[in-house]
């Protein structure tokens, strides 16, 4: 009951309403027995059933709050922003660095967090005026000395009458990895796609949007990015003869399942014509409508000057073999003549057709016949040594040099060789064994036509792919 006049402590009730309901009060009680005027005790009542509510509530939310940091698969922890010293952690940043529950609190974020200790001080006093914010990317060192690359976001809360800075962290190592892998592929592929002047692209029918690699810029003229893709700037840089075979070509992937594959021309910004093969393949969603088109775009106008270089050469040749004033046979390894000249043929009185295919030595005095053999035994043999050591690479510097300057390089005794050729030996103005152009067979360089320049629509017309056909011998012309 208390000394007389002396106050109890409080002590909190439970008492009845009217209406049922039971309020929290808080009484403290003080013995006046000793009074003349009271003598009895006097209780002091007050309501705290909203307090008592609120102090639940607040604990709910703690436990739900504790509930969810705890469950997180986020590492979360809270530190003092005085000295750095950690306060609380929950499993999930436990189990990211490696330590178990009771060694983190003996711990500061300068023993885990792998940067500099001026660097670290810095965002902390960022996050503490700041109140709230998001660090971005930053390196933490497990338990095992590894790192580990996290997305770091702090907040300042109350911790009893101070205040802690909490820190939840999401590791990303894996998606940096992946990301920096993915660059190097890209990286890749692009100087791949350079490299073979081969390019990808992208159009979502649906959308109208048109993706371009790197590549594809540069084979149009343009700096990657320089400006947005679409079907239009496409259409405008296609060749003005080639519009219509591109556009039917395009239709008949989308909507008549067509192959899409085929030559045509583009013109560059700086007026120049290039020859590209383009191929893709149309892909359509549930109903069988076109979405999109995925494919690629190929520079072939080397190719182009190539083939027209080769088939001038030919035709050179050609000429040359045929008009030689001497006679002239292409004879076999078997002995058998592949290709005899008019002259040959007035000089030993034979039609080509007789000569052709005949064994070379049917025309050979028998007496000559050892004679005759031995510069072809010797061309034989060095023939099977060619092959041998791979042909190719044997001749690999012979690149350039026409094909019937390379065969007179065999040098075969006695015979005439094409004109204009120096046979091995030969103490001409060329050195020994050295060719010289033949004349009136010049080499020609070749370039691509301007636009509207002798490349009408008869060029889109010759050659390979498409519905109209590609690229003939009139996209590219000779000056």
């Amino acid at each position: 009951m208390g000394a007389p006049g002396q106050a109890q402590r409080p002590v909190e009730l439970r008492l009845r309403h009217r209406d049922g309901s039971w309020r929290c009060v808080e009484t403290i009680r003080t013995n006046l027995l000793d009074d003349p005027d009271v003598k009895g005790l006097l209780a002091n009542y007050r309501d705290i059933t909203e307090r008592k509510r609120a102090e639940e509530r607040l604990k709910e939310s703690e436990e739900r709050h504790r509930a969810v940091v705890e469950q997180s698969v986020e590492g979360i922890y809270l530190f003092d922003p005085d000295d750095g010293r950690v306060l609380e952690s929950n499993q999930a940043f436990q189990e990211l660095l490696g330590y178990a529950a009771d060694e983190l609190p003996e711990m500061a974020i300068y023993d885990f967090i792998a940067h500099e200790r001026e660097n670290i001080d810095r965002n902390v006093r960022r996050d503490h005026a700041e109140r709230r914010r998001d660090k971005g990317e930053r390196k933490y060192r497990r338990k095992d000395g590894s790192l580990l690359s996290v997305e770091a976001s702090a907040t300042v809360v109350p911790y009893g009458d101070e205040e802690a800075v909490c820190c939840v962290v999401h590791e990303v190592t894996e998606r940096k990895e992946a990301e920096i892998a993915l660059r190097k592929g890209e990286a890749r592929l692009a100087e791949a796609q350079r490299i073979a002047h081969l390019g990808s692209w992208e159009w979502s029918v649906e959308t109208d949007e048109v993706f371009w690699s790197y590549e594809v810029f540069r084979i149009y003229g343009y700096e990657p990015g320089e400006f947005e893709p679409d079907v239009d700037k496409l259409m405008d840089l296609v060749h003005p003869d080639d519009r219509e075979m591109v556009a039917k070509n395009i239709h008949g992937a989308l909507y008549k399942h067509k192959p899409y594959e085929f030559d045509h021309r583009i013109v560059r910004p700086g007026g120049e014509e290039h020859g590209v093969h383009r191929q893709a393949k149309v892909y359509s969603d549930e109903e069988g409508n076109p979405s999109r088109m995925v494919g690629t775009v190929h520079d072939i106008t080397e190719r182009i000057e190539a083939e027209a270089r080769l088939r001038e050469s030919e035709e050179r040749f050609r000429t040359a073999f045929m008009d030689a004033p001497i006679g002239v046979a292409l004879v076999g390894l078997d002995g058998r003549r592949l290709r005899v000249n008019r002259a040959l043929c007035e000089m030993l009185g034979y039609t080509e057709e007789e000569l052709l295919g005949g064994d070379y030595a049917e025309v050979i005095h028998p007496d000559d016949q050892e004679i005759s053999a031995q510069p072809s035994e010797g061309i034989r043999e060095r023939a099977r040594k060619l092959h041998s050591r791979e042909a190719l690479l044997a001749l690999k510097g012979a690149r350039g040099v026409e094909p019937h300057q390379r065969l007179a390089r065999t040098g075969l005794p006695g015979r005439a060789e094409p004109p204009g050729v120096s046979a091995p030996g030969h103490n001409g103005a060329k050195g020994p064994g050295r060719v010289s152009r033949a004349p009136g067979i010049p080499r020609l360089p070749y370039r691509v036509t301007k636009p509207g320049v002798g490349a009408g629509s008869a060029g889109a017309r010759a050659g390979r792919g498409g519905e109209e056909g590609g690229i003939g011998r009139g996209a590219l012309r000779r000056p």
